[in-house]
């Protein structure tokens, strides 16, 4: 009888392991640095081409290996960091699974040259995608280089859904900068088709490796963040006002290994408190020392997630760090407090923050004042009157907005006017904004986005993600109206914007598109893609809460009113407008 269980051949094992460990061209870059650190490298070069599907190339200055280890790293389950369970249980390295080199192998043109450090000459190993190794002796210096050609050439279901070059690239630049941000004593360095993406020369001090990866306006609002105790946290994180949408400024590490895990995440966002908006993060570097035997780092086959044992420990040890480090600086604490007024808080301005000494008491509880409570209406034994019955946003007006007698400015944010016998009440940034939102989505459809060429470009200093949108978005930018450029480093030119931004900057609301773009498929259909960006641009270009707005300013602002749905509230969903008829008000002062 035909057996119906076989073995697999090793080649179709390592295919499948391949499928588990090698995901895109920045896997494999990962993998590949991760066994240059292990092996004590001071120096780590990466070299991409083709979004790495052409050539991925990692050479590095560690103690190499004699030729009967290299033969044995292209063997699976062949490892020099685990030989018992123990070991298993206390992971103080990167790769430890004995499985990414075959994997790699067996999917692309696999090249491995190596020279131990006390050996005189070097080893080099050949394969075409698994199959027999081709040997020979090489002249080279200490260290090993590894190239990977023709990635997924045999597996070409895999390759076709490899995005376009300048996306996988993002992915790499994203994996080589979260090692470098993690291992500053590291000399790092990464090009694509012979263009410097990232040159980090080691640092003894951490907050220079940071300053070379997001630039001088990051690095100005970030605080040093410590709490020791039985878990221990250590890094930075940015004040309340430097903060971007999404979760990408984040760079998380336990145990000195990259993690995206979202109690982690959790507990930074907890620690802000109400200081962040919905969907805003800070930017934070943190690593989070636990003891080796309480952590589970083979959890996923990228070693990307982590279980931990004492995970509100954990959790708590990462909440109070983050709200230690926010009580202990004066210009954050005095934005703390103004955050829970009415009044706009000129804590969204910038200044050079206060470097003070981070406290290292993990006992301290940072409480933010509680908001003041409503005053008593003399003659009332009301806290407050009754909520009045108001209309929002009517569809069908009697007259035009134009046409209404302007009151004044509120607290720099409401218009207050008059319209036969209601009061009218205008947010004027929803209102802005909606105007906005408007006119760049009809210009969008139509693909005719007015843009203003700048006289002189306007030089401008991006994250690490920011920057890839820059690389990756140029079609979608500039149907947006945004001519930009990378200019070199973390630097970017704007030559042209939206002339609906008329003398506002262009860079706020850049930055701000650009952190909307980070996950979209610029191939995908533009009805489902234009929203939220235009929404993000509309809002970044409107007039704030706070400015102050002269009488021909407001008159203007009305008669764009009147060519907009009053009907609809700001892209965001709030209201843009608020009547209040006569008898209501009368009836606040007892006249009725």
């Amino acid at each position: 009888m035909r057996t119906t269980i076989q073995v697999m051949p090793p080649d179709l094992q390592n295919q499948i392991a391949a499928g588990e460990v090698v995901e895109r061209p920045a896997s494999v870059v990962k993998e590949l640095v991760e066994n240059a650190l292990d092996a004590s490298a001071t120096r780590v070069l990466v070299e991409v081409k083709g979004g790495g599907k052409g050539l991925i190339r990692v050479v590095d200055n560690g103690h190499g290996m004699a030729p009967e280890d290299a033969r044995l790293s292209l063997q699976r389950h062949a490892t020099s960091k685990l030989m018992s369970l123990d070991d298993l249980r206390a992971i103080r390295t990167f790769g430890f699974r004995g499985e990414a080199l075959p994997s790699i192998a067996s999917v692309c043109r696999f090249t491995l040259r190596t020279r131990h450090k006390e050996a005189a000459t070097g080893i080099q190993l050949t394969l075409n995608g698994g199959g027999e190794i081709q040997e020979e002796e090489v002249s080279m210096a200490r260290g090993t280089e590894i190239l990977v050609e023709d990635l997924f050439f045999n597996v070409p279901a895999r390759r076709k859904f490899l995005r376009k070059d300048s996306t996988e690239v993002q992915h790499i630049t994203e994996t080589v900068q979260r090692m470098a941000l993690a291992h500053h004593r590291v000399h790092f360095s990464l090009q694509s088709e012979a263009r410097k993406i990232l040159s980090a020369p080691a640092e003894n001090d951490p907050m220079a490796r940071i300053y070379s990866i997001f630039g001088k306006l990051v690095c100005a609002g970030l605080y040093e963040c410590f709490v020791e105790g039985p878990v221990t946290v250590s890094g930075f994180i940015s004040e309340p006002s430097v903060r971007k949408r999404g979760t990408s400024g984040l760079f998380t590490y336990v145990n000195g290994r990259f993690v995206r895990d979202k109690l982690i995440i959790q507990a930074i966002r907890k620690g802000y408190g109400t200081l962040l908006g919905s969907g805003d993060y800070p930017y934070a570097v943190l690593d989070i020392h636990v003891p080796v035997g309480e952590l589970d780092v083979n959890v996923h086959p990228t070693k990307i997630e982590v279980r931990f044992e004492r995970s509100r420990e954990v959790f708590g040890a990462v909440q109070r760090a983050v709200q230690v480090t926010l009580a202990d600086n004066p210009h954050i604490q005095r934005a703390v407090e103004e955050a829970t007024q009415s009044a706009p808080s000129p804590f969204q301005g910038g200044h050079t923050p206060f470097r003070a000494p981070p406290r290292r008491d993990p006992s301290l509880q940072f409480m933010p004042r509680s908001a003041p409570i409503p005053p008593v209406i003399p003659g009332s034994s009301r806290l407050q009157p009754e909520p009045p019955t108001w209309e929002v946003s009517p569809p069908n007006l009697p007259q035009r907005l134009s046409d209404m007698r302007y009151l004044g400015q509120y607290a720099r944010c409401y218009l207050l006017g008059q319209l036969g016998q209601r009061l009218v009440v205008v947010d004027q940034h929803a209102a802005h904004e909606r105007i906005l939102f408007e006119q760049l989505r009809r210009q969008f459809q139509e693909k005719k986005v007015v843009v203003q060429n700048l006289l002189v470009p306007m030089l401008i200093e991006l994250d690490p993600s920011q920057m890839a949108s820059v690389d990756d978005k140029q079609e979608l930018l500039q149907r947006l109206g945004f001519v930009v450029e990378p200019f070199g480093g973390s630097t970017a030119a704007i030559k042209g914007a939206p002339m609906l931004l008329g003398q506002r900057s262009p860079e706020r609301p850049l930055k701000a598109l650009l952190d909307e773009l980070e996950d979209v498929d610029s191939t995908t259909d533009t009805v489902e893609l234009f929203h939220k960006p235009i929404s993000t641009m509309a809002c970044h270009s409107a007039v704030r809460s706070g400015d102050p707005m002269d009488r021909e300013e407001v008159v203007a602002l009305l008669k764009q009113m009147d060519d907009v749905d009053l009907a609809a509230f700001c892209p965001h969903g709030r209201p843009v407008i608020v009547f209040l008829e006569h008898g209501e008000v009368a009836r606040w002062f007892n006249r009725t």
